[in-house]
């Protein structure tokens, strides 16, 4: 036996990961799959390599596989890497090119201008050198902030050019029949935040701040929205087969009247109901999200009717994406109507892409004209709020008359285990300011868990109570808590599948031995009804007062038969007293905005 133990115990040669997993070449860039190793992906850039999304491959433009193998072999010099077999693969990519197989998921777009002096066209596409390469030789200029070029010259001489330089066969690139506006306007003044921890400075070129370069996005000038005559006898009808409330019946004919329109009611009150009933009349159904939109856009040849925009808040952000699908699809539809119970999250200028969208005339103001006008100080908005009266439609619950209750209740609270890790936390000069405020944000979630299982253990027999986290971590900590002290818990994170969500709804809603749901507030704040819970607890401040109502809302909603409370802990001394102030100031916003609407309604 003892003439074995060497052997059993002799060490392993660990032998080292093949660098390069596949490569793929169509004539002008190789892609290559590489092995993983930290840091590299910044290494990679800065040799001018670039990353493929559709692919997802690094890729360069080099010809020879000579060329690319010393050039891996002197940016991964002493890494744990293989690099044997590269020069097969690579020579065997070069041998036998694949000539579309990255320009085809470019998503290659090409906008005509409605402003013949911005260029006759906007050109975006997934980054890619050749596509680059292509626009500069156009003479064409980088809009940054729309992630857009700006080409004078019509679209073949861009068909041409993207095929000559890049490789960008025509099939492959989507011309756009209706023209768009390409936005641009100074960056918005910076104000002072409640927030304030003190950190280490950024390096420069990783997430420092550049110089201001203003905002822009791509949008449409859509037709203006007007009145139309609504049917009151088959609204009568519609209203009594979905079985209507008498409100509701109002949202209908707010919709129904005119072409393009608000329906921002409270959460809860039945606006998905009421758009649906409202665009029944001759219509078919085409239900997508938000990252389908850009392949409707691409289907020219559907002719719709309605386009009724749920969860429109989603729009805010004007450079996204979605919000350039979105008015691109709106050219092409007379009525437009965009539905939202958070009509407005942080500032008044989140509401001009909704009015332009539905072809409100305060939409067609320059954004610029639009900030000038409209924000800054309560008599602006109060001004902006006059002119909502007939686009915007908002009621709040108190149109139930069969609810009950709300109320809130702030309760600052001094954890046991006092402050140590939270002011080490918050002196440690390494941190940035942002990667420290979310650092400090779970530390107070674990400092309130033990008065949340407190507050568990108090309620009376037959109450329910909801806890909103922002951190898985505390999810997992305060389940553990409960089920250790032996009352019954259903969990809702990001992760889970739609079967374990349903799952704990079920639970929570019909079975009486479940007296808590724990939830991440992105994942259980939208989109479900708990109305079995009768408190509501917040472990976090959301960062608008719009999202937590809206999960607030969760509990407090149509079915809710009891008065609901919700209570708010938050320790003195820390950034809870900040995000508060900036609660309470965004508040304040929207009260002189959409609830000055709501107040003005007859």
């Amino acid at each position: 036996m003892n003439r074995k133990l060497p052997e059993l115990f002799s060490p392993i040669a660990l032998r080292p990961p093949e660098l390069l997993i596949h490569a793929v070449s169509d004539g002008r860039r190789l892609g290559m799959q590489l092995h993983a190793v930290p840091g590299m992906g910044r290494e990679l850039a800065r040799a001018g390599a670039w990353w493929h999304p559709g692919r997802r491959m690094w890729t360069v433009h080099l010809a020879e596989a000579g060329q690319c193998l010393a050039w891996l072999q002197r940016l991964y010099a002493g890494q744990h890497v293989d690099l044997d077999g590269a020069d097969r693969l690579l020579t065997a990519a070069l041998a036998a090119p694949e000539p579309d197989y990255f320009t085809q998921l470019l998503d290659v777009q090409v906008f005509p201008l409605v402003h013949p002096g911005q260029g006759e066209h906007a050109v975006s596409f997934a980054y890619d050198v050749p596509c680059v390469q292509a626009m500069r030789a156009l003479g064409g200029r980088f809009h940054k902030p729309a992630a857009a070029w700006q080409i004078q010259g019509g679209a073949e001489k861009i068909l041409a050019s993207l095929q000559r330089l890049a490789g960008v066969a025509p099939e492959f690139v989507f011309v756009h029949e209706q023209p768009v506006v390409l936005e641009s306007l100074a960056a918005a003044g910076s104000g002072s935040s409640p927030i304030q921890v003190p950190g280490a400075t950024p390096e420069r070129g990783e997430s420092a701040p550049q110089e201001p370069v203003g905002t822009g996005f791509l949008s449409a000038e859509l037709d203006e929205s007007g009145l139309l005559p609504v049917d009151e006898d088959l609204l009568a009808e519609a209203g009594q087969s979905a079985g209507l409330r008498d409100y509701q019946l109002v949202g209908v004919r707010h919709l129904l009247g005119q072409s393009g329109a608000c329906l921002g009611d409270d959460m809860g009150l039945g606006k998905s109901r009421q758009t649906v009933v409202a665009t029944l009349y001759g219509c078919q159904w085409v239900i997508a999200n938000y990252e389908r939109l850009g392949g409707l856009v691409r289907e020219t040849g559907l002719r719709f009717a309605v386009m009724a925009v749920d969860e429109a808040h989603y729009l805010k952000e004007h450079q996204a994406g979605r919000t350039r699908n979105a008015f691109v699809m709106a050219t092409r539809i007379p009525r437009r109507y965009v539905i939202t119970g958070t009509p407005l999250l942080n500032r008044e200028i989140e509401l001009h892409t909704l009015l332009r969208l539905t072809g409100h005339p305060l939409g067609r103001m320059l954004l610029k004209d639009f900030r000038k006008a409209y924000t800054g100080d309560r008599d602006r908005r109060a001004v902006l709020a006059a002119a909502l009266q007939g686009w915007m439609l908002r009621r709040r619950k108190d149109v139930l008359k069969d609810l009950g209750g709300k109320s809130r209740q702030v309760r600052w609270i001094s954890p046991a285990e006092g402050l140590g890790t939270y002011r080490q936390i918050y002196s440690d000069m390494s941190l940035q300011a942002m990667p420290k405020i979310t650092r400090l944000r779970q530390c107070l979630e674990a400092l309130k868990t033990p008065f949340l299982i407190e507050t568990v253990e108090s309620l009376a027999q037959g109450d329910k109570i909801i806890i909103f986290c922002e951190y898985m971590a505390t999810v997992e900590a305060m389940q553990s808590a409960l089920v250790a002290a032996g009352i019954a818990c259903v969990t809702l994170v990001g992760a889970d599948s739609g079967a374990k969500r349903q799952k704990a709804i079920d639970a929570f809603q019909n079975d009486p031995d479940v007296t808590v749901f724990i939830g991440t507030t992105s994942a259980a704040g939208v989109g479900i009804t708990l109305t079995a819970a009768n408190y509501v607890a917040f472990a976090s401040l959301p960062w608008t007062p719009a999202l937590m109502r809206q999960a607030e809302d969760r509990a407090y909603r149509l079915g809710q038969k009891r008065d609901v409370l919700v209570i708010v802990p938050l320790v003195s001394g820390t950034i809870d007293e900040g995000i508060w102030r900036l609660l309470e100031s965004k508040q304040e916003t929207e009260q002189d905005v959409v609830e000055a609407v709501r107040a003005e309604l007859p």
